[in-house]
């Protein structure tokens, strides 16, 4: 017996219900773009970490020597100054005895020094705890500190800290060289050595003998 299929009965063979059930899906984005966006992050982060290089490297080789410079003539020369004054006037030519030095006197002088060059301000602190100096350079501040103690008839600073962003422009050694290189030069022009000091508020006092 001959059987005659129809047209229709054709396309409801080839229906599957279950692949008709199934989610629309949109074609996946060509790799191509992908690849190309994934590239240009890759370059721009390249781009970020060799300008982040370039920053260090001028600070250290540029910034860094201007504020140390600067910190040195204007901070390291009021406090030199600020010693030998005292000397003169509390000690004269005794052979021992002690002279006090304010933080009022060094701000006082630092104040009168005109142009700080790349430093905005400077305000130095001392306290039984040691001695501390507020400095802004470049927009940068921070807060640079110390413990005071005597080694072999000098001043010596220990436990040296700069804290906040100013530590990417000075570094706590160059402070901590400037200050004490200040003090002990000018006491060892005039004769002196350190036999003790002791810290107040506001006030460092030095116990000298020739």
């Amino acid at each position: 017996m001959h059987v005659h299929y129809q047209a229709d009965d054709y396309a409801y063979a080839d229906y599957d219900p279950y692949v008709a059930a199934r989610p629309y899906r949109s074609a996946a984005p060509p790799r191509r773009r992908l690849s190309g966006c994934l590239m240009a992050l890759l370059v721009l982060i390249a781009i970020s970490i060799g300008v982040i290089i370039a920053l260090l490297i001028a600070t250290n080789v540029f910034v860094k020597p201007m504020v140390a410079d600067a910190i040195s003539s204007n901070v390291g020369t009021r406090i030199e100054t600020t010693v030998v004054e005292q000397l003169n006037v509390e000690l004269g030519d005794l052979p021992s005895g002690t002279i006090t030095i304010s933080e009022a006197d060094i701000n006082q002088r630092i104040s009168q020094s005109g142009s700080l060059g790349p430093i905005d301000d400077v305000s130095v602190g001392i306290s039984p705890g040691g001695v501390e100096a507020g400095i802004q350079a470049y927009g940068l501040s921070g807060t640079y500190s110390a413990d005071v103690h005597v080694h072999d008839g000098r001043i010596v600073l220990s436990n040296s800290d700069v804290s906040g962003p100013l530590q990417y422009v000075v570094s706590d050694g160059d402070i901590e060289r400037i200050t004490t290189d200040a003090i002990n030069r000018s006491l060892a022009e005039s004769g002196y050595r350190v036999e003790g000091v002791t810290l107040h508020d506001g006030e460092l006092v030095l116990s000298l003998a020739r």
